[in-house]
Order: structure tokens, then C-alpha cells, then sequence
């Protein structure tokens, strides 16, 4: 009988090859064979039961393939010097500050009717440059998530609820208030892009400036002056 590394094997090495043949030199096979093997035995028992269905390998190496992906990345983090959040064209604390400051916009649960994707701003003062283009792709790729995830980033950021409020008025626990709102902020995330990997590799070049989360939000504050 085939045991679980022998049946493994020969599609480990097929997904740490055809995935570091995408990456450069230094992300190396042997170090992404084993990532996956880690991965394989840490789902060991869901794997096995993928043996008993039809077409299991093609399904088995499908999913192994994201893994290789994800392990060549983290060797091409480390190597280069960024984080994963760097992959991004906007973080998640900025993000967040984002939408603080967007959802203060009038008639942003019907913006739709409007025809254009966009809510109708309240005046405000002392919007200019980059602040104001930042706000404005966050804008447009809320029209692009899901529903449930504009709705609970609304309640987060317009409302200001807790999540424990937040998961009262949606009938789910806060646990899952909480999972559903880094979701919300991972759809929109990438829907505002990732950035070029070459770009990263080369020391961020031609990127927008990265903003951390207290900077963000003394921007926010200074649209508010006046």
C-alpha cells in the first residue's frame, strides 16, 4: 500500500519546481519542497480523505501550488527586506484610516441610485493632493466589494460600532464580526492592487510613499481645520 509521502512526493517536487521557475535564483526548490512537506503534514488528515474522491491529484496540486506560492514568497520577503503587507499598494492601517475619514460622506447607503458608484460628499475643507486621491480610490473600490463586506465596513467605520455591536445587529458572534471585517478590509484591499514585485525587490521604487497609521490619521485630522 502507498503510504502518504509516497504518494506526496512526486507532487511536492512538481509544484516547488514549476513555482521557483517563476521566482528569481534565491528562492530555492529545496527550500519550498519543504515548506509544502510542513504545509502536507499540518493538513495531513484532509489530505487523506482527498485520496478516496475521483481526480484527487489534480485537486491535491492545485492547492499545494498556493501553498509553493505563498513559501517562495515569504523566502522573497525575507531576502529582500519587505513585508507582506508591503505587497499591497495600501495597508490595512491605512485602509482603515481611509475609511474613517470616508464614510463621513451624506447619502452613502444609496449611493448607487446615483448611478455613478460614488456617495455625495459633505463639504469639507482643505482637500487637496495626495490625501484626496487616496480617498478616492478607496471610494471607488467600495463600490466593487460584496455587499456584506461594505455593510459591516459601514457599521465599523460609519457607525463606529464595536464588534460586539456589530455582531448583534448582524445575528452572528463577535468572533465572526471581528473575521468578517479583516475580510471586508482584505477584498478592498485588493481591489486598490498590489504592487509590482520587481519593485519591491529593488528597494520600492516608483511607489506611492507608504503612510503609516498615526501619520494617516494626523492627515485626517487636518481636513478637518478651518
Amino acid at each position: 500500500m502507498t503510504t502518504f509521502l509516497e504518494s506526496l512526493t512526486p507532487l511536492v517536487d512538481r509544484a516547488a519546481i514549476a513555482t521557483t521557475h517563476k521566482w528569481p535564483s534565491y528562492v530555492s526548490k529545496d527550500d519550498v519542497s519543504q515548506e509544502i512537506w510542513i504545509w502536507a503534514l499540518s493538513r495531513q488528515k484532509s489530505i487523506e480523505k482527498a485520496f478516496l474522491t475521483e481526480d484527487w491529484e489534480a485537486k491535491v496540486y492545485s492547492t499545494m501550488l498556493r501553498a509553493a506560492s505563498e513559501a517562495a514568497s515569504k523566502e522573497d520577503r525575507e531576502t529582500n527586506g519587505y513585508s507582506k503587507d508591503d505587497t499591497y499598494v495600501y495597508s490595512a492601517a491605512v485602509i482603515e484610516t481611509l475609511l474613517d475619514s470616508a464614510f463621513t460622506y451624506e447619502d452613502w447607503q444609496s449611493f448607487a441610485t446615483f448611478g455613478d458608484g460614488q456617495p455625495r460628499a459633505k463639504g469639507q475643507v482643505n482637500e487637496t493632493g495626495d490625501y484626496v486621491a487616496m480617498m478616492s480610490d478607496v471610494k471607488s473600490a467600495l463600490a466593487e466589494i460584496e455587499k456584506k463586506y461594505r455593510e459591516i465596513l459601514y457599521y465599523r467605520h460609519g457607525e463606529h460600532m464595536t464588534t460586539i455591536e456589530i455582531g448583534e445587529e448582524l445575528g452572528i458572534t463577535q468572533g465572526a464580526a471581528s473575521k468578517r471585517h479583516t475580510a471586508a478590509v482584505n477584498a478592498l484591499r485588493g481591489k486598490l492592487g498590489r504592487v509590482e514585485l520587481s519593485d519591491l525587490q529593488s528597494g520600492f521604487s516608483d511607489r506611492r510613499g507608504a503612510i503609516g497609521n498615526g501619520e494617516a490619521r494626523a492627515i485626517t485630522d487636518r481636513q478637518y481645520e478651518g
